[in-house]
């Protein structure tokens, strides 16, 4: 009920937005310029709130379409004047050179509307590179792309309003003086054209609020990863507060003329007061980052070239800082300048200006925070070449498709297959000697399609089983949000209701324990049991919303590791980081619930995990036999399960799930391509490296290219994994043992270990959300 209750919450946000959105909508029979206000508030509420945990690019349909409408209505405004309005000769019809209250006459419109089309398309050029862009799953960089958007909207909406401007130009009231809403001989309550001027001025203000939020959240991203306060944080923040506060207030007393001016005066100081300060809290890390280059002078290659890209990242944040801050402090002190006391033609030329000074300056900056972008990758080719799809055709009767098979000629995975050639055969290594670990991978991937011809139709029908089986097993996945949920209700003293786990203690209970004490009798129904995956989210999926996800990610662990320890490295992976310790500490104060929290302004909360423990059906393997182990907290030997499901090993290899892992990860790759990744849980021993299993594991995702997210317990334990890995693959009893050319091994596995290093010298770059740190 609670998850059901949480998801119901969720929706609130969305149903308060359309309410809202029906209301500016109405208003705008009633005052066309307050239902214009109304509109450019809830697209502010609508963009930097409803939509702040959206953290993945749309699908490439959606982007073209979004780009090409961005090109269609910039072509549309630029031409509008020749469209709807008799192009120049049709704008000149009215008096040209009558003039408005602060001196302009129609050349003077013509040449603002000219910066204006500029302007525009210098937008839409970013926009469109913006919003075609692939990159990393970060709820930041989708903030500063709504935000771009955002601020296209103001310069589109001013735009349209200085075309009417110029181009129907009236003297309602016959005072010789052209209309103009400034002086108020429109009437603001019917005229769209004082509509779309005044709420496009608004739409450049909020712009600017949303871009000093987006900078504050990126500054709290980067001290949580510097570990280390950042100077005058605190008071970033609450000036980020006053000048939001002040800059939506001022509005509201544009009439008052001393008061506006005071206000404006007020918000420009404290601007410069925040951009300074925010300029001096972004040195810290970047010194600590240059001290470490120059103690390091003779140190050189990827670990080095890794902290100068993160200085550079550091120093592209302060110009974007410096630059988008200026030029709105610059606008807002003109616009303080002309109200009422310096009314003007160069005044209030210079506000009009100063506005796209703004608005280019913002654009700029919201370009440089949006750092990690890539060109669209387009869909490729699925499948193989014709001659394996004829090959791979399902002979048996059941499937008209044809298959991709995950499964070589002696029904072994592919890696499993070099796995144990590799690590059992000193001859294949001997045989194989000087070729590098892509080499092997790419050799071990080779199918004999000769001896598939001759295969008979009971063995093409395993095959199709196999497949089957294996897209079954993929499609079992936790998300943060439920394992956050299992996990709370483990010790009683933080469940709500009865207890899953009585003796549960967070620093001792391994994975293995949970799995025999919880995992198992939770997941039995009836007298036969299914993986606890499929048991949660049946429960989810009919008694709430449906949940959805756009990344998949696998975790490789160790059995024997702590529970809680697992559970920290996946929710420090949804949040961006690379150490769980602190996540650790959370859990077992039992702060599931703040957690949640930012993990739901991460825009991760249902990420979804593959997790073995609860996505392999443990009743159909191990569940009824404990093979003697004990307890970890109370000494008692494990409990098993006497349920009626049938055992499937090694002897029945079709229906075993044990033996799909790296056929499970090379189908979910095939399918989600960028979108699925490995993550590796690294316990504080790190035993997770001698174990055969996790190696298997990493060894596929490496054949794969696969991203991989190594997720370490704190900044000391580097060094120590540094030696584990060097040792595992290079030691005398390690899985290259033999290999004589250690050299070239190093080319392709020694970005491993170097990456691994520098990931945590240039965690201050965590603003961009793990672009810098991956492994």
């Amino acid at each position: 009920m609670a998850l059901c209750r949480r998801r119901v919450l969720s929706q609130l946000p969305w149903t308060t937005a359309v309410v809202s959105a029906a209301f500016a909508i109405g208003l705008l029979a009633v005052h066309v310029t307050y239902g214009c206000v109304a509109l450019a508030v809830w697209g502010y509420f609508f963009g930097y709130s409803v939509l702040r945990s959206q953290s993945s690019p749309y699908p490439l349909r959606i982007r073209v379409s979004l780009a090409t409408a961005l090109l269609v209505c910039t072509s549309v405004v630029t031409t509008a004047a020749w469209l709807f309005l008799g192009g120049l000769d049709g704008c000149r019809a009215f008096d040209p050179e009558m003039k408005t209250s602060f001196g302009y006459k129609f050349d003077q419109f013509w040449t603002l509307l000219c910066f204006r089309h500029a302007v525009n398309w210098f937008l839409t050029l970013i926009g469109i590179c913006l919003v075609l862009a692939d990159h990393p799953q970060s709820t930041y960089i989708r903030d500063c792309i709504r935000c771009l958007l955002y601020l296209y909207t103001s310069q589109i909406v001013s735009t349209l309003g200085n075309t009417w401007i110029a181009c129907a130009g009236a003297d309602e009231n016959n005072d010789g003086v052209r209309d103009s809403f400034l002086e108020g001989s429109v009437n603001m309550q019917e005229s769209l054209i004082a509509g779309l001027q005044v709420s496009g001025r608004l739409l450049l203000v909020l712009s600017g609020n949303w871009f000093l939020q987006i900078v504050v959240k990126m500054m709290r991203a980067l001290e949580a990863a510097f570990e280390e306060p950042l100077p005058c944080f605190r008071t970033i923040v609450y000036l980020k507060y006053f000048v939001v506060a002040l800059t939506i207030v001022l509005p509201a007393a544009f009439r008052l003329q001393l008061l506006f001016l005071l206000g404006c005066f007020t918000s420009a100081l404290a601007l410069a007061v925040l951009t300074l300060l925010e300029f001096l809290a972004l040195r810290a890390p970047l010194r600590a980052l240059q001290r470490s280059l120059y103690s390091r002078t003779a140190f050189s290659g990827a670990p080095s070239e890794k902290m100068q890209f993160a200085a550079s990242t550091l120093r592209r944040f302060q110009v974007a800082v410096l630059l988008s801050n200026s030029t709105i402090a610059f606008y807002v002190l003109i616009t303080a300048l002309t109200n009422g006391f310096v009314r003007e033609y160069i005044a209030l030329t210079a506000v009009d200006y100063s506005a796209l000074l703004n608005a280019v300056g913002l654009a700029i900056g919201l370009a440089i925070l949006t750092g990690s972008l890539n060109a669209p990758e387009l869909p490729g080719k699925e499948g193989p070449t014709s001659f394996v799809e004829q090959q791979l055709q399902c002979t048996c009767g059941r499937f008209k498709k044809k298959r991709w098979s995950l499964q070589d000629e002696d029904g072994e995975p592919a890696t499993r297959f070099a796995f144990r050639h590799l690590s059992g055969s000193h001859t294949v290594v001997g045989h194989q000697m000087g070729k590098t670990l892509s080499q092997v991978s790419a050799m071990s991937s080779i199918r004999h399609w000769s001896s598939i011809r001759s295969e008979s139709r009971k063995k093409a029908c395993q095959r199709c089983a196999w497949d089957e089986h294996v897209k079954e097993i993929a499609g079992r996945r936790m998300s943060v949000d439920q394992l956050l949920d299992f996990y709370a209700k483990l010790a009683p003293k933080r469940a709500t209701s009865r207890s899953h786990m009585a003796h549960f203690d967070p620093s001792r209970s391994t994975t293995t324990d949970v799995v025999r004490h919880v995992v198992i009798p939770e997941s039995r129904c009836g007298d036969t049991g299914k993986a606890l995956a499929e048991v949660v989210q049946s429960s989810s999926r009919t008694c709430c919303l449906p949940s959805s996800s756009s990344t998949v990610r696998m975790v490789t662990h160790h059995w024997a590791n702590r529970f809680r320890d697992l559970v920290a490295a996946v929710v420090a992976d949804s949040l961006g980081l690379k150490r769980w310790d602190s996540i650790a500490d959370d859990l077992s104060s039992g702060k599931e619930e703040a957690l949640r929290s930012r993990l739901h302004g991460q825009g991760s909360l249902h990420w979804e995990y593959w997790i073995c423990a609860f996505c392999i059906n443990q009743h159909a393997s191990i569940c009824d036999v404990a093979m003697g182990a004990l307890d970890t907290v109370t000494g008692e030997p494990l409990p098993t399960c006497n349920c009626a499901t049938p055992k499937y090993l090694n002897d029945s290899p079709v229906q075993c799930e044990l033996n799909k892992f790296d056929s499970m990860m090379a189908y979910l790759h095939h399918r989600y391509h960028q979108r699925f990744l490995q993550v590796v849980a690294t316990d504080k021993s790190f035993n997770l490296f001698s174990r055969a299993w996790c190696i298997a594991e990493l060894v596929q995702a490496h054949a794969s290219r696969m991203e991989q997210h190594v997720v370490l317990h704190s900044h000391k334990e580097i060094e120590e994994f540094n030696r584990r890995l060097q040792q595992l693959l290079l030691g005398s009893e390690g899985l290259f043992a033999g290999w004589k050319d250690a050299q070239a091994l190093l080319l392709d596995v020694g970005a491993i270990a170097a990456r691994a290093k520098t990931s945590f010298n240039a965690s201050q770059s965590a603003i961009f959300e793990e672009d810098l740190v991956e492994i």
